[in-house]
């Protein structure tokens, strides 16, 4: 198994979650897949990527893939940094 060893942190609204933990779009309504799909294309293309919530706490703040006001969890996209995993080796 590769060593995570890096993460982004986004602050991602709560409808967002089960698209993200459990691939499960039917949540979300109309053009919000595509939305989605969107802000995480970048994202999905870390090696060895896992998302996981890492604060269960949520807050009302600004939603990273809408821009709106939401009640939000800090949300980390765990990875492999193969720079830092070849330097380690």
């Amino acid at each position: 198994m590769p060593l995570l060893n890096d993460y982004y942190e986004l602050t991602l609204a709560t409808h967002w979650i089960p698209a993200l933990v459990n691939l499960d779009y039917s949540g979300l309504a109309g053009n919000e897949e595509n939305d989605l799909d969107a802000f995480m294309y970048d994202y999905w293309k870390l090696p060895d990527s896992t998302f996981a919530v890492h604060d269960f706490r949520p807050q009302f703040t600004v939603d990273e893939v809408s821009g709106l006001h939401a009640d939000c969890y800090t949300c980390r996209l765990y990875f492999t940094n193969k720079e830092l995993d070849n330097a380690t080796n």
